[in-house]
């Protein structure tokens, strides 16, 4: 979870940031839709209901008490 809060505070002409928001066109094997690491970060921030870690990854201390929470979590 570091990391990508890292990545979200770099520059937008950053190669790694660039990559990071890519969208992956086409589908996989069964018709299953392709997903960025993104979109499982999206995903695991919904199961422990916090909307808002985009906005806390600029404010280190919230992030820490968001990580703390998900580190918490099971499942």
């Amino acid at each position: 979870m570091n990391w990508i809060a890292h990545i979200i505070r770099m520059p937008d002409d950053n190669v790694v940031k660039k990559v990071l928001k890519f969208q992956v066109r086409g589908i996989r094997k069964h018709r299953i839709p392709r997903l960025r690491w993104a979109d499982s970060l999206e995903s695991d921030f919904g199961i422990i209901d916090d909307k808002t870690w985009r906005t806390k990854m600029n404010e280190k201390s919230l992030w820490r008490k968001l990580g703390r929470k998900a580190l918490a979590h099971e499942g």
